[in-house]
């Protein structure tokens, strides 16, 4: 990747949230970090409307490249977007986040002291009175209590594609995210799992903030995690194949599932909790509902493949991962 003196560069794949994407390159304009340093890459993953014109607006305040491709996922879109990028950094957000406005100045602290490292911010939760919002902002508090909060010497292990920032010629030498996840399920996890095994750190940079506005209903929020159990045994294969093992970890977590998500409860009224605590077990009967699914079509595509004797994806990076 050609630097040209950009210190940072925001990718942000977008599909169908035109007020949402307003919103968030707003985000990006108000940012306290010099202008001139950073510039703003949005990927068009095949929106049904136009990107262009919510994008127009923001070309005088921000230095902003637009790129459209064929809908191919969230995977795919951000490395469509690292590829244009000329900055030294690569700080992913997504459509429906507004960062706050120090969030690049705290990646560049972080980076000033260890500038091959995976930095990971803090999420938090913008729709406050949807019940559905706050159940997603709960489980995404437990996985990062679980894989973050208790590792050695402060390392951290997983963390989220709406608030991360990479160097960029490590992302490319590490191959990006696996693009062959079609959907947002799991592609974050599988990017930490080779980073980590690659031998390179994560650390989580608390003080990055960026404020989601994810938008659900009961069958959307059934939907996204019935897809997040089918991106589980696609990252479950790819981990095998690359010799990376078994998700014990991911074992564990179901484990203490009741402790990590005990203390979060608490601090909601008596009646939220109640409501909370039913969509923290739907979500996971849908997890496990996608996960069997996927599984009953991974083992009925090896026999139908085995029938008809073709042969297996020789890189299990890049193995395809059933629509």
């Amino acid at each position: 990747m050609n630097s040209v003196g950009y210190r940072f560069s925001v990718v942000i794949p977008t599909y169908s949230r035109p007020e949402s994407l307003r919103a968030c390159l707003e985000s990006m304009a108000e940012q306290s970090y010099p202008k001139r340093q950073f510039e703003v890459v949005v990927v068009d993953d095949g929106s049904p409307n136009p990107v262009e014109p919510i994008v127009s607006p923001f070309r005088e305040r921000l230095n902003l490249t637009l790129a459209r491709q064929e809908n191919g996922g969230p995977s795919s879109a951000r490395n469509v977007g690292a590829s244009l990028a000329r900055g030294r950094f690569l700080a992913f957000t997504d459509d429906d986040c507004m960062p706050a406005r120090n969030w690049l100045y705290e990646f560049e602290s972080h980076f000033n002291c260890q500038s091959d490292c995976m930095l990971g911010g803090r999420t938090v939760n913008r729709l406050v009175d949807d019940v559905y919002a706050v159940s997603s902002q709960i489980l995404v508090d437990m996985l990062y209590e679980f894989y973050n909060a208790a590792s050695e010497g402060g390392a951290a292990r997983f963390f989220t594609a709406n608030n991360l920032a990479v160097p960029a010629d490590d992302f490319a030498r590490l191959g990006g995210f696996n693009d062959t996840f079609r959907w947002a399920a799991a592609e974050d996890r599988e990017l930490c799992d080779r980073w980590v095994h690659s031998g390179r750190r994560m650390i989580f940079a608390s003080e990055a903030v960026v404020q989601h506005a994810h938008h659900l209903s009961l069958p959307g929020f059934c939907r996204q995690h019935f897809t997040y159990g089918r991106g589980v045994v696609a990252y479950q294969r790819i981990r095998a194949q690359l010799g990376l093992g078994n998700l014990i970890a991911l074992r564990g977590f179901h484990a203490q599932f009741l402790k990590l998500c005990w203390p979060l409860l608490k601090q909601l009224s008596p009646g939220r909790s109640s409501a909370v605590a039913c969509l923290l077990l739907l979500s996971q009967l849908s997890t496990a509902a996608g996960f069997a699914c996927e599984s009953c079509a991974w083992r009925g595509f090896r026999k139908e493949s085995a029938a008809h004797g073709r042969s297996r994806d020789s890189n299990p990076a890049r193995e395809s991962v059933l629509p």
